[in-house]
């Protein structure tokens, strides 16, 4: 009884923080599934084709991201003894968007109309109000365990995020990772430029290591001039697969695209993958 009545204190303001929690993941779902996508940049010649997957960025110490700190999300079946039991699971469900979540939604949903009846029917028995006490601490206790499971899923990709940024700005402090990212900065600007004015490329031989030059961009190699040894030597291709390059410019006359690689050369999609940021077809 006791409990009984502390929850029907409780119950409107946790209610209500629930519900809210409930609506922001509603807005989240919806947002995302409505907002236009944004418009795609141009990528030149050298980069045509998928994007390799990037792999995600370590913490400042090396650490795996803390876990999510919504606890008190998570216990709400159980500080509100099992009434709303289902809000995390709803929530979950549409911020996730998995079909078995959905079903554990289902089921807690109907256990909390079922408790609903048996606790708040008039007249009800006393036989009706101890099946109700036994159900309510099973959703209590079901609920908190499914949303102890989801916390991380439904929480953790702020925190991960926060943690990538974090480890980022710590790697770029490295003068090795800081030299990488302006070497690829450089190649895009170059790329770009070869794509805008083919002939000022070739004044300034872009692409061509192979060549005296002054103008640095980064590492690009234009697979239509340079030989098979400045393949190996700044692709890092095999010398089979650079003579297949070779090979296969002979027979087409030029490359239009690194795709042409896989598709006329016979390159492997993950050499490709490697190598495909410092090509270019001049």
């Amino acid at each position: 009884m006791i409990g009984l009545l502390f929850s029907l204190i409780v119950l409107p303001v946790r209610l209500m923080i629930a519900l809210v929690y409930l609506l922001t993941g509603l807005l989240n779902a919806a947002g995302r599934s409505s907002r236009r996508r944004p418009p795609r940049r141009v990528r030149s010649t050298y980069a045509a084709g998928p994007r390799r997957p990037q792999a995600a960025a370590p913490t400042a110490h090396g650490a795996p991201p803390s876990p999510s700190r919504h606890l008190w999300w998570a216990l709400c079946p159980a500080y509100t003894f099992g009434l709303v039991a289902c809000i995390p699971a709803i929530h979950g469900a549409v911020r996730l968007r998995r079909p078995r979540l959905w079903y554990a939604a289902a089921g807690l949903v109907l256990g909390n109309i079922v408790l609903w009846l048996l606790v708040y029917t008039p007249g009800a028995s006393a036989a009706a109000s101890n099946i109700g006490a036994l159900l309510a601490l099973a959703l209590a206790v079901a609920g908190t365990v499914h949303a102890l499971r989801l916390r991380q899923e439904v929480f953790g990709s702020q925190d991960a995020a926060i943690a990538a940024a974090v480890g980022l700005a710590a790697a770029q402090r490295d003068p090795a990772v800081a030299q990488a990212l302006a070497a690829r900065r450089r190649r895009a600007d170059a790329a770009a430029l070869a794509a805008k004015d083919p002939a000022l490329a070739m004044d300034l031989r872009i692409g061509r290591p192979d060549l005296s030059r002054q103008y640095y961009d980064g590492g690009l190699v234009d697979v239509n001039h340079v030989d098979e040894a400045t393949l190996v030597a700044h692709l890092g291709l095999s010398p089979e697969s650079a003579k297949e390059v070779i090979s296969a410019r002979q027979r087409l006359g030029r490359f239009e695209s690194a795709d042409d690689l896989a598709n006329f050369a016979d390159l492997p999609p993950r050499v490709l993958d490697a190598v495909r940021d410092r090509v270019i077809a001049l």
